[in-house]
């Protein structure tokens, strides 16, 4: 049970990472290109996204929506994760298109698709390739935490309602010999974790120019 319901959490944290990194690419790009009221009203949404911890806003999306798939469980967890990586992606737009090669992207006359698309994405995808990464193990996190409550029960081979029945039905609080149930969710849950973060590490050492310097 332990292996298939990874393929639970890493498909849930997958699409959340997924929406999370085109939610916050839209709106990071289009406040750093447009600026004015724009980027006004995109950073206002962008600081009431960060000023309120996302894990209770999740838990009160959890319990008014009816999750029945992947995919919308992944759109809950994103719906309120998106504001570091725009913040992110809105700061590296607005140092980038003050360089030479947009102005002469401009100067040319080239549209704004294709330097928003040619020039400006390949420049900040390491980044949103790390952070990629680091949003996928936040979703797992989240996830299991939701599915541990019981608000988002739509798999019960997920590892969060691994732990559920082995608190609420095994008694594995209680019980030594049950404890396995509990131990071998947490264990793969921390061993995925772990992974994550060598991986981010790894990633940002190949795609970071000034580490590989």
């Amino acid at each position: 049970m332990i292996v298939h319901g990874s393929r639970d959490v890493l498909s849930v944290a997958f699409l959340a990472a997924l929406f999370t990194s085109l939610i916050a690419i839209s709106v990071g790009m289009t406040a750093g290109l447009k600026g004015g009221m724009t980027d006004m009203i995109l950073n206002l949404a962008t600081n009431a996204v960060l000023s309120v911890p996302s894990f209770p806003v999740m838990l009160i999306l959890g319990s008014v929506f009816k999750v029945t798939n992947a995919v919308t469980f992944g759109l809950v967890l994103s719906i309120w994760s998106w504001g570091p990586l725009a913040r992110a992606v809105r700061s590296q737009v607005l140092s980038l298109k003050e360089r030479e090669f947009i102005e002469a992207a401009r100067v040319m006359g080239l549209s704004t698709f294709h330097i928003v698309f040619r020039e400006l994405l390949p420049n900040v995808m390491p980044y949103v390739a790390i952070n990629f990464i680091d949003t996928m193990r936040a979703a797992i996190g989240a996830s299991v935490g939701l599915m541990f409550l019981g608000l988002v029960p739509f798999s019960a081979t997920n590892w969060g309602m691994m732990l559920n029945f082995a608190v609420r039905q095994a008694g594995a609080i209680y019980l030594p010999y049950a404890m396995c149930y509990v131990l071998s969710p947490m264990a793969a849950i921390m061993l995925l974790e772990l992974g994550g973060v060598l991986f981010a590490h790894g990633l940002d050492a190949v795609l970071n120019p000034r580490l590989r310097s």
